[in-house]
């Protein structure tokens, strides 16, 4: 079989049939009969009839057929690298091992707890390369200002912004939100030689904003970082296909027993059930809508508006505030949010809620003043489950419920950076009562459980 590359982005293969059962995801819609749904599936594959497929499956397809013919393009060994170096940095041996895969196979995904430096490793890879020019792509604000400022603290010179208003691309570091770079031309896009893709796991199909811009960039240099990466078949190979394989991770019990992350306590609160649960815990839906109107209604009334619940976590937040601990509270929702904060602001002196519409320069203003202290409760929705960086962290408060492990792994990592002054961190979570929510207390319940973690009841 012969295998020949168009460019970094593409390659041929002339026997497209052989390849097609590497490539395949099971894709899903849901076909409306009557008053309601019916899910269906269908085979999807990443190869075209031509032999067409994304250069990121090449060590997938010579694991599979090793007596291939090779024919790969001088863009991908005409780069020269140095080593890793950063100001004042010592990397720990497993971010040297992340690194060096990362430059041995120069592309693919490196994976790593939330708190174990992603950032410094990125930054890690662009020293190595310092005559190339290189995108780090994102896709909030606040990431963008996180990036930036350890570019600035670690004395990298010639870095510029696309996103928040801003579109200086002469850079020989381009740091961008992806929906910023989507809606400038193509065009511009040929000059880099690398691409570093922060929180890769966000990826998906055709129709995303990534799969334009990455089948846009001819960079020959391609590393995707994540803390998690997504369950779905669909999404995996579409990472793979763009960036390159999972190359090498980090595990949570591997940083913790290397001592780089905290360790974290469970403290369980026993909800009751609430009264106006009564009639509809019983109910059995007929159809997928009513289901999510079930859930729905469960939800609102369990967990947004179960006053002596809310109650309950700002008297936490107070316990902890009055022993200087600092407490990041997770909702779902901005009307959780509201309501708590509602609460909280008869009893708690500094107190500050997080939301989508919270402007970038609040936003950072929040976390600083977080991070000091001079605020030590924070109530925010999903926004600040990536991208938020405070070591002095002490507690999360898992107000909103849901049984994501990938969220769930997202909001436990804001707490899990280690300090000299912190060597545990607190993770408060409740066992609610009712149906559905019990089931999703059980699911992150399980997460505690397999990862060992000490529970306090």
């Amino acid at each position: 079989m012969l295998i020949k590359q168009i460019d970094p982005i593409w390659m041929q293969t002339d026997q497209p049939e052989k390849i097609k059962p590497f490539l395949k995801y099971e894709k899903e819609y849901w076909k409306k009969e009557g008053y309601s749904r019916i899910r269906k599936t269908y085979t999807e594959y990443l190869v075209s009839k031509n032999g067409i497929f994304l250069a990121g499956f090449l060590p997938r397809i010579l694991g599979q057929f090793i007596n291939c013919e090779l024919q790969l393009s001088k863009l991908e060994t005409n780069i020269d690298r140095a080593e890793p170096k950063l100001k004042e940095i010592k990397f720990s041996p497993e971010q040297l091992r992340l690194i060096n895969s990362a430059l041995e196979y120069r592309r693919g995904v490196l994976v790593a707890p939330t708190g174990y430096g992603k950032t410094i490793m990125a930054l890690a890879l662009i020293s190595c390369f310092p005559d190339s020019k290189i995108l780090f792509l994102c896709h909030t604000l606040t990431l963008i200002k996180q990036t930036l400022d350890e570019l600035s603290k670690f004395g990298f010179k010639n870095f510029t912004q696309v996103g928040g208003g801003t579109k200086e691309l002469t850079g020989r570091v381009v740091v961008s939100t992806i929906q910023s770079l989507a809606r400038i031309n193509p065009f511009h896009y040929c000059d880099f030689d690398m691409v570093i893709v922060d929180e890769c796991h966000h990826i998906s199909g055709q129709e995303s904003l990534y799969y334009k811009v990455l089948t846009n960039i001819l960079a020959p240099l391609r590393f995707g970082l994540t803390a998690t990466m997504p369950t779905s078949q669909e999404k995996l190979l579409y990472i793979e296909g763009l960036l390159g394989p999972v190359l090498d991770q980090i595990t949570l019990k591997e940083g913790m027993e290397k001592k780089a992350l905290a360790v974290p306590k469970v403290k369980i609160i026993p909800i009751e059930k609430c009264d106006g649960l009564t009639g509809i815990n019983h109910y059995q839906s007929k159809n997928e809508t009513e289901e999510y109107e079930s859930k729905k209604g469960i939800y609102e009334i369990a967990i947004v508006e179960n006053r002596i619940r809310n109650r309950e976590i700002i008297k936490i937040c107070e316990e902890q505030n009055n022993n200087n601990k600092s407490c990041l509270v997770f909702v779902d929702f901005i009307e959780h949010g509201e309501n708590l904060l509602s609460i909280g602001k008869n009893t708690i002196k500094n107190i500050s809620l997080v939301r989508g519409s919270t402007t970038a320069e609040e936003r950072n203003k929040i976390k600083k003043d977080l991070g000091f202290k001079k605020i030590k409760t924070v109530i925010a929705t999903t926004v600040w489950t990536e991208g938020l960086n405070i070591p002095s962290l002490n507690t999360i408060i898992l107000a909103g419920g849901g049984k994501s492990t990938k969220k769930l792994l997202q909001m436990i990592g804001r707490v899990l950076r280690r300090t000299e002054e912190k060597e545990t961190a607190l993770i408060i979570d409740f066992a609610d009562s009712g149906k559905f929510i019990s089931e999703h207390f059980v699911e992150r319940l399980k997460l505690y459980l397999m990862n060992k973690w000490e529970i306090i009841y």
